[in-house]
């Protein structure tokens, strides 16, 4: 559902502050800091600089209120103290006690001496008295034999004239390269640009001209600070060159 009466005084609140070209009209809230500049001059607000309708005061920071109300929560889950628990004292083990009875590990797992290992004397080749002639297949079948000799290559002959001297064929004869005729090109068929001085401007450049937004006098100025709490509006000091 939509409340109207709601609506018909915010639109009521909201008209007080009607932009002006970028003023508003009405009293200032913080008249009575507008003297209250380091130059002792009064200064002028951001709505008084403005002539675009842009630029308008931070909303001024509210501080929070603490919550003082008793709640649920408060009363059920609030700060318990931490239960104490005695400190956990080390258990004390028994010392080992050594075991020597006699038992059938020990006399069945008792230390052997190991085997001694036997040495063997390194082999040394030595040379057979016999004397043989080791000839394989390879040596016999597969020896060296002598790569076969290639002729060397002999120059071309040599292009002899004919006898019954130039010949010309029919080909050259009758297809020979003869002249274009050059194509006559009469007078009034070459263009020439006519001599009329026309004015080639359209109603779009003669009105729709570029021209540039005047710029903002605020937006040459340093940032807006939030102003401090309590105040809406901030001023501006043209002869220390801040804002209070």
């Amino acid at each position: 559902k939509i409340n109207f009466n709601y609506l018909i005084n915010f639109y009521l609140q909201k008209s007080e502050h009607l932009l002006s070209r970028g003023r508003k009209v009405g009293r200032c809230p913080d008249e009575h800091c507008r003297s209250k500049s380091p130059s002792g001059q009064p200064g002028k607000s951001v709505e008084e600089l403005c002539t675009c309708g842009k630029h308008i005061c931070p909303a001024p920071l509210h501080d929070s209120i603490s919550f003082q109300a008793e709640s649920s929560y408060n009363t059920e889950f609030k700060q318990w103290e931490l239960p104490t628990f005695p400190k956990p004292v080390p258990e004390e083990l028994p010392k080992s006690i050594p075991f020597d009875s006699d038992s059938s590990y020990h006399m069945d797992y008792r230390k052997w001496d190991l085997p001694k290992k036997i040495v063997r004397p390194p082999e040394q080749f030595s040379e057979s008295p016999e004397n043989r002639d080791f000839m394989t297949s390879y040596q016999s079948n597969f020896k060296q034999w002598e790569l076969p000799k290639f002729k060397k290559p002999q120059p071309p002959p040599e292009v002899v004239s004919s006898p019954y001297g130039n010949i010309n064929s029919v080909y050259r004869e009758n297809y020979q390269q003869w002249d274009l005729p050059k194509k006559i090109v009469n007078p009034s068929e070459i263009y020439s640009p006519s001599k009329e001085d026309r004015n080639f401007e359209t109603v779009y450049r003669n009105s729709y001209q570029g021209v540039q937004p005047p710029v903002c006098p605020v937006s040459l100025l340093p940032p807006i600070p939030h102003p401090p709490p309590g105040r809406h509006t901030m001023f501006w000091d043209s002869v220390s060159k801040n804002w209070y």
